[in-house]
């Protein structure tokens, strides 16, 4: 049974569920993730985004593979980073900045991209660009909507973990090192070797690991 496992679960990768099959299944789903219906309203994202926000019922049958809708994340970010940008420090507020233009550029690049004559792989090059931008506006969000509290071991507002990702994430979107950017990238550093010394997990709000039973027992030592 081992081998058996062993043998199929090396195929899926390629098979099923490889990263350029992923793309290609994600960049059909562009158009209505990039349509124009709106900025989503404040509530919506603040139930998203806040931390100790009451979640809505789960309804697992609004479940699906297929989006039904445009993207709030995208959406709702050139009203809150014309907002997040004044709270900013100048490196962190110009990095936002690239990622508003970049994010309201995405429809034209998908218009160029499903244009007759287009590059064969534009579209699926496309997706990973969109999956790059969603996860650092989902950063952005995440650091407006919580700037009251202490973020990854942080002071209530830091912004040095936000500088990081974005600078990181951008890099990525636009197909460059990322090294290029490394002053940017530091105060991921300091975050993580502090939560590391906590002994808690890299996480948004951290969480205490638990004591090891040499650890347990130098305690009641």
């Amino acid at each position: 049974m081992f081998q058996k496992l062993q043998r199929d679960s090396a195929v899926v990768r390629v098979i099923d569920a490889s990263p350029y099959a992923n793309l290609r299944s994600y960049c059909g789903q562009l158009p209505t993730l990039l349509a124009a219906t709106g900025t989503p309203g404040p509530e919506a994202l603040r139930q998203i985004f806040t931390l100790d926000a009451e979640l809505p019922p789960y309804e697992p049958g609004r479940l699906d593979l297929v989006t039904r809708g445009a993207d709030p994340v995208l959406g709702g970010l050139p009203t809150v980073a014309a907002s997040a940008r004044a709270a900013l420090d100048d490196d962190t507020s110009d990095l936002v900045a690239r990622l508003a233009d970049a994010v309201t550029g995405l429809p034209h690049e998908a218009g160029t991209a499903r244009r007759p004559g287009a590059e064969p792989n534009a579209l699926a090059d496309l997706a990973e660009r969109y999956a790059w931008l969603h996860g650092a506006a989902a950063c952005v969000h995440l650091w407006w909507a919580n700037r009251d509290r202490p973020l990854y071991g942080g002071e209530p507002g830091a912004t040095g973990w936000l500088r990081a990702v974005l600078a990181y994430v951008l890099a990525r979107a636009e197909g460059t090192d990322p090294r290029r950017h490394g002053p940017h990238l530091l105060p991921a550093l300091d975050v993580l070797a502090a939560l590391r010394e906590q002994d808690e997990l890299f996480t948004a709000v951290p969480v205490r690991l638990a004591a090891t039973s040499q650890e347990a027992a130098d305690a009641h030592a």
